[in-house]
């Protein structure tokens, strides 16, 4: 009995970060150049020059990139390393973000050792450690006027800057070569960084001073100050910049140190976008193991509210046949560039990877031209070209439109991008532009309304249009097809109810996303007066049947059963709350998972004896009390304070069980089936429920809760 009933995700789920590792064919040697996507060009000449081409750089001898599955975890796996795996393996470091560990192992069993840590339970996932590097072409001084900025001019940032743009309170975390905090331009816009090419690695004033001037030149493009009557704008106004450098002199990093900026990053207050303007050679790497440990930190980041922009690559090649990473990875805003006629420039990646376009040839910032000698930064500007340039524009208008509306999501963010580009190539979306080159004042305006769906479904909505004016009200009517439903409202990124119409005050633009799914049959649920509930939770995936296509309305329902299914229903089920009970016995430990995140939410306790008895009976009271429970502990409801005793009077207070039967009417009203006028009676509340009933008292506090118009 206990495995029939299986729990599934609710539709107002969090997105669950990556925890699997692919176990690839493992390579011993294999070429790395994790390249700042940027061949940066002096404008006039040809648009991927001959220029130096940097020795592809390999993994660095004697050292692996080891990920613990938890950043609580990292100080003790760290410690037990060599008890676990050899004396041979030894911490070389643990990152600043306390989320990677540097490990030491011997020469030329770096690939041995990879296997062997990737199947330590204690370890989500582990890379060779390889360099990365940047490509930098010779610089072409420019006298410092707003006019040569061409690229801030075509993607309409005056008129945003016209209507009061500006993204204060934002930090920008740039993940390069580090930044002059001597140049006066980016003036009381630094703050204070970090450095992760040295071991151990150190944050300070200055610690992240750039040596080579590439992340100076990306800075600058972000957030250098405007209306100061010297050098250049950035988009950004009033944008904090957090420099991280990962790179050193030459432009080369690693994957230890770009892993653990970007977890430092997801750490720090105030940081909502991560710029990186680096990517590999195309078609690296060929492990997904190496690729899974640079997803995973990306997936922490965004789980933050954090938006990941990268430079798409400047090798000219198709990404869709030769991945490029980080930009090929899932969840990043990926960037190819423009030039100032509106074309693509040939040595621009492309493909499927790619979400938007935006300046990219010919770039005037600013720029740390550094001296050696001085050990210090000549402070000026000079012009580059490159993905590297088209990505901080880009991050740059994310800042903005975060500082107006700081509630949006990463995916709203890139939904809002996308929404307001302005079509460049191929009708819609396409493989050489994505959605087409930033619009900042289109992204900005006014009050846009971007719409997603998925599933078997459409959205309506009045006024029909994209764009409206402020406090604009608009109505969005949920259209499911033929044998489907509706099953959800997400705002902003924010899951507001399934009521199939959604009522928005347009004081603020608003990504809105809708889901649908088909209706789920049972052969054994005709006439059942819980079918159509037990429909709703199956089509959201919340519960589904028997093997043979029945759900069994009639059958008892187990203790067990019901805390996995809560468990999932409330988003719980990704946390770990070990149980305690002393009666595990037969049930899977899935579900005795579930009976621990109960308990650790006290939503159920078990008996005075320590045991839980997982396949014993819930009574129809202690249904309400566990649904109750999960639905106060969830934020989803208050507690009722007064009891006037009229509701179902002959439910005894010495059951223990009054005050959430109380709460259960108060938020969803009667139980099912049990009236409450005229002090009624509920002569069953102490006999055990069946899965049909739980299933229709779930539904019921559900609907009463997310059945409305919760939205903005």
């Amino acid at each position: 009995m206990i495995g029939r009933m299986r729990v599934r995700n609710t539709p107002f789920r969090r997105p669950v970060a990556l925890h699997g590792i692919a176990r690839a064919a493992r390579r011993r040697r294999w070429l790395l150049a994790l390249l700042l996507a940027a061949w940066s060009l002096v404008v006039g000449l040809p648009a991927l020059p001959p220029a130096r081409v940097a020795a592809a750089g390999k993994a660095r001898s004697a050292e692996l990139v080891v990920l613990p599955r938890s950043a609580a975890q990292a100080t003790s796996v760290a410690r037990g390393l060599s008890t676990r795996h050899g004396d041979e393996v030894q911490t070389g470091a643990v990152g600043l973000s306390g989320r990677v560990l540097l490990v030491r192992v011997p020469p030329g069993r770096e690939d041995e050792y990879k296997a062997q840590l990737a199947a330590d339970p204690n370890i989500a996932a582990v890379a060779r450690n390889h360099e990365v590097r940047a490509e930098a072409a010779p610089l072409t001084p420019n006298d410092p006027h707003f006019s040569q900025q061409w690229g801030l001019t075509m993607i309409r940032a005056p008129e945003a800057w016209g209507d009061g743009a500006r993204a204060d309170g934002v930090t920008v975390a740039v993940i390069d070569s580090g930044a002059d905090y001597g140049h006066p331009d980016l003036t009381g816009v630094l703050l204070p960084g970090c450095t992760f090419v040295v071991t151990p690695s150190s944050c300070g004033p200055t610690a992240a001073a750039d040596d080579n001037g590439h992340g100076t030149h990306v800075a600058g493009t972000i957030a250098a100050l405007a209306d100061n009557g010297i050098g250049v704008a950035g988009l950004a106004r009033g944008a904090s910049i957090l420099p991280l450098k990962a790179l050193d002199s030459g432009g080369t990093g690693n994957w230890f140190a770009i892993a653990d900026a970007i977890g430092y990053a997801s750490n720090q207050p105030g940081v909502r976008v991560i710029n990186m303007s680096l990517g590999s050679d195309p078609g690296f790497p060929p492990d997904a193991s190496d690729r899974a440990l640079l997803q995973t930190m990306i997936d922490g980041a965004r789980a933050k509210g954090i938006v990941v922009v990268v430079a798409s690559g400047n090798a000219g090649a198709n990404l869709d046949l030769t991945p490029v990473y980080p930009a090929s990875l899932a969840d990043v805003v990926a960037v190819t560039a423009v030039a100032q006629d509106g074309s693509k420039p040939g040595w621009a990646n492309y493909g499927s990877a790619v979400a938007v376009a935006a300046p990219g040839a010919g770039i005037l910032s600013t720029l740390c031209a550094y001296s050696f000698s001085a050990k210090s930064c000549n402070h000026t500007y000079g012009l580059k070209s490159g993905t590297s340039m088209a990505s901080p524009h880009v991050a740059a208008l994310a800042a903005l439109l975060l500082a107006r509306t700081p509630t949006l999501t990463p995916d709203g963010v890139a939904a809002t991008l996308r929404a307001t580009a302005t079509d460049l190539g191929p009708v819609g979306t396409d493989t050489t532009f994505g959605a087409g080159r930033i619009d900042v004042a289109a992204a900005l305006a006014g009050r846009s309304l971007t719409l997603t769906s998925s599933g078997p479904g459409a959205i309506a909505t009045d006024p029909a249009a994209s764009s409206v004016g402020p406090g604009t009200t608009v109505t969005l009517t949920a259209i499911a097809n033929p044998d489907a439903l509706f099953t959800g409202w997400s705002v902003d990124g924010v899951f507001s109810g399934w009521a199939s119409s959604l009522t928005l005050r347009m004081d603020t633009s608003h990504v809105v996303s809708a889901t649908f799914a088909p209706r789920v049959s049972f052969a054994d649920l005709a006439n059942s007066p819980s079918g159509e509930a037990v429909v709703q939770l199956a089509s959201r995936e919340i519960v589904r049947g028997y093997e043979d296509g029945t759900y069994g309305p009639s059958d008892i329902v187990l203790r067990a059963q019901v805390a996995g299914l809560l468990v999932r229903a409330m988003d719980w089920e990704g946390e770990a709350h070990p149980a305690t009970f002393s009666d595990q016995g037969t049930v899977d430990d899935g579900l005795w998972a579930a009976v621990g995140t109960l308990a650790h939410y006290q939503v159920a306790k078990g008996y005075g004896d320590g045991t839980y008895h997982p396949i014993g009976e819930l009574l129809h009271i202690q249904a309400i009390s566990v649904i109750t429970r999960a639905m106060v502990a969830r934020g989803y409801w208050a507690e009722a304070t007064v009891d006037d005793g009229i509701i179902y009077p002959n439910v005894p207070a010495s059951s223990g069980h009054r005050p959430d039967l109380v709460t259960f009417v108060q938020n969803a009203g009667a139980v099912p089936d049990r009236p409450t006028a005229n002090r009624a009676n509920w002569d069953d509340w102490n006999t055990p429920a069946s899965r049909g009933w739980f299933a229709l008292l779930l539904w019921q506090a559900l609907d009463a809760t997310f059945g409305t118009n919760t939205g903005p």
